[in-house]
């Protein structure tokens, strides 16, 4: 798993005005950065430890306005938020 995060970190340092301001292990912790931090756009897998993506945007207290997700995995395609 490490090795397609390295990946995709590499993908989007190419990318002008992109930063990569954190990362998790697990879900847990990417709810208490993405609240702490407030980013832009965050990237989730399906399949984390402790809270799935899904259970991260469920977690959050303050979903951004308009919020819409996008989650791929191999087995599962799902869009929340859409109209």
């Amino acid at each position: 798993m490490h090795h397609i995060r390295e990946r995709l970190k590499r993908l989007l340092d190419g990318i002008e005005g992109v930063e990569l301001i954190s990362e998790a292990e697990d879900g847990p912790q990417a709810v208490e950065l993405i609240e702490r931090k407030q980013p832009d756009l965050v990237l989730l897998d399906i399949q984390v430890p402790g809270l799935d993506g899904f259970g991260v945007i469920e977690a959050l207290e303050k979903p951004p306005p308009g919020e819409r997700s996008l989650s791929r995995s191999a087995n599962i395609s799902r869009v929340r938020g859409a109209a």
